[in-house]
């Protein structure tokens, strides 16, 4: 007998290995085994995740570090670059210099302190905080004029001293929340509202006050989240502070503190999402997301890795958070590997997957840009035999012809008169690296100690950088109009049917060993021009075994483009 089957989409991203005999469930229907290096996009699609570009070396490669957003409005945003003892900063795509150099601020905070930062912004001002630093500020008043500096809080609380400061920040109402000093982990301090910097308590409406969280043990605060009410995470559970009336603000007479969930919470800061907090469980390896339930009357957590509790690995150790184009969050596993979740809550998309690269990412933050959010990671690369960090940012995903497509990592541009030698890959002496020149994959190279390589032929526009491959692994195919979806029952796979979207140069076969190349070239092409990118249905012809599962394997190796957007499989069916 013989049947089509057919995934129309990919909205249920990577799923755990545990759900191989959840054939019952929708989203096993869209859902992938692998789903690596690409990215799901609202409307079902999966598509490459486009290159990283570089921008430059950190300081000191052989310390880590953490990059942090700044954010003053969407036409100025910076990227900082904290190191050990010291910030640098980015701007549009670029780092600032001054006088030749990179224009940098001392800071007292060291390599090992960096991960326990928290931070909050308003305007050109952003509040940092270390639980063994008092409380600072890092001010701009200019590209190249950055200073940080201690807080000078009125009346600043006299249980604060050494090694013995705030953890935790946000605002709230008009007012800076501070708070989970080590010797008073439940106690949080609201400023007076307006004055931020003024903690001076009082009963007055506008006065500041002082909260510590009733609860049956000590349980240290984590984070705080403002959103309609503010929101706190703790080790041992998940509290809203509000004033208890709708629509009345906080005041020193109405503060109400309320347990709603007991799931637990990392250090990590949470993030408010499409109006809900996301946030990660204390073990690190469970994200979930909190919002109002109307039935509940309240605040209520679900997880989001319920279906993939494999994405994070051992654990995640930082996120941020894309909300513009396709919205997307990026967290940093222990390993090196982001584990990312395409998100659109309404439309029931929550697709994990997982990004790699030739070393480790180590740190992501996101800014917004001129028509796009920008992903900016810090990456640590093995280059010529030598540990480097770079810097690093997510190319656009959209492109107007071929020529412009950037699929490469740690890579840069060569745009000008036609040339056959490249310079300026410094940071990429000794390795081999991928090149699409004039929107055609050209050989490998390897980049000389010069930082140089040279083409076959001349182009003008040439992307270099790291290869990098992405990889879509279905999962066992289900026959919905048998007993159990056919489970167990042996079958084969005769023919395939891809439907791409502006696609070249992917590959399809029954495991990684055996990949046939999809042919995308017609001999109505020239031979001595880029082939153009493609859009319809690929049908591919199989003659492998009869097996028990059916899975295919969908891979782009070259520096190109790749958008699959249904898969139909037609099986034959055995004994």
């Amino acid at each position: 007998m013989r049947t089509r089957v057919i995934q129309t989409n990919f909205t249920a991203g990577e799923l755990s290995p545990r759900l191989l005999g959840r054939v019952d469930i929708a989203k096993y229907h869209n859902g992938v085994a692998v789903l690596e290096n690409m990215m799901v996009m609202p409307h079902g699609g999966a598509t490459r995740r486009p290159g990283l570009r570089f921008v430059a070396e950190v300081k000191d490669s052989s310390k880590k570090v953490r990059l942090i957003p700044f954010q003053f409005s969407t036409e100025q945003a910076y990227i900082l670059e904290f190191g050990d003892q010291y910030i640098r900063f980015y701007m549009n795509q670029g780092q600032i210099m001054s006088e030749g150099s990179p224009y940098e601020i001392s800071t007292p905070y060291t390599e090992d302190e960096l991960a326990e930062l928290k931070f909050t912004q308003s305007a050109d001002v952003m509040y940092i905080v270390h639980p063994e630093h008092e409380p600072r500020k890092l001010s701009r008043t200019g590209h190249t004029s950055w200073t940080l500096s201690t807080v000078s809080f009125t009346s600043t609380p006299s249980e604060w001293g050494a090694n013995n400061y705030p953890s935790v920040v946000a605002f709230y109402e008009e007012r800076l929340v501070i708070g989970a000093t080590p010797n008073e982990p439940q106690t949080l301090w609201f400023s007076k509202s307006g004055s931020y910097e003024d903690l001076t308590l009082g009963t007055g409406d506008d006065d500041a006050m002082k909260l510590t969280l009733a609860a049956d043990q000590v349980n240290a605060i984590q984070w705080v989240v403002s959103g309609k009410v503010l929101h706190v995470g703790t080790t041992g559970g998940e509290w809203t502070l509000s004033s208890g009336a709708l629509g009345a603000p906080l005041t020193p007479t109405n503060l109400q503190a309320k347990r709603e969930g007991t799931h637990g919470c990392s250090s990590m800061q949470a993030l408010l999402i499409q109006n809900q907090v996301t946030f990660v469980q204390r073990a690190r390896r469970k994200v979930y997301r909190r919002q109002y339930s109307y039935e509940a009357d309240g605040y209520i957590s679900d997880e989001l890795t319920l279906l993939a509790e494999h994405v994070t690995g051992t654990g995640l150790i930082e996120m941020a958070y894309q909300p513009a184009q396709d919205p997307i969050l990026w967290a940093v596993r222990d390993d090196g590997v982001i584990a990312a979740m395409s998100y659109l809550g309404a439309q029931d998309v929550i697709a994990w997957h997982r990004q790699v690269t030739d070393g480790d990412f180590e740190s992501v933050a996101v800014i917004p840009a001129a028509s796009r959010d920008e992903t900016w990671v810090l990456v640590k690369r093995t280059i010529n035999g030598a540990t480097k960090r770079y810097v690093e940012f997510m190319e656009d995903p959209e492109f107007d012809g071929l020529e412009d497509a950037f699929y490469v990592d740690s890579g840069l541009t060569y745009d000008g008169s036609p040339a056959t030698t490249i310079s300026g890959l410094d940071h990429l002496v000794g390795e081999t690296v991928a090149v699409l020149a004039d929107g055609a994959v050209h050989p490998d190279c390897v980049v000389d100690s010069n930082g140089r390589i040279t083409l076959q032929h001349e182009a003008s526009k040439v992307h270099v950088g790291l290869p990098y491959t992405s990889t879509i692994k279905t999962l066992p195919v289900v026959i919905e109009q048998m007993a159990a979806g056919a489970l167990g029952v042996t079958k084969r796979i005769h023919k395939t049917t891809a439907r791409f979207y502006e696609t070249v140069g992917a590959k399809i076969g029954r495991d990684l060993n055996h990949l046939d190349v999809i042919p995308f070239r017609t001999t109505s092409d020239p031979m001595d021009t880029a082939v153009p990118l493609f859009t319809g249905d690929k049908i591919i012809d199989f003659a492998g075994d009869y097996d028990t599962t059916s899975e295919l394997y969908i891979v782009q190796d070259q520096p190109l483009p790749m958008t699959v957007l249904a898969i139909i499989t037609e099986l034959g069916v055995g004994d």
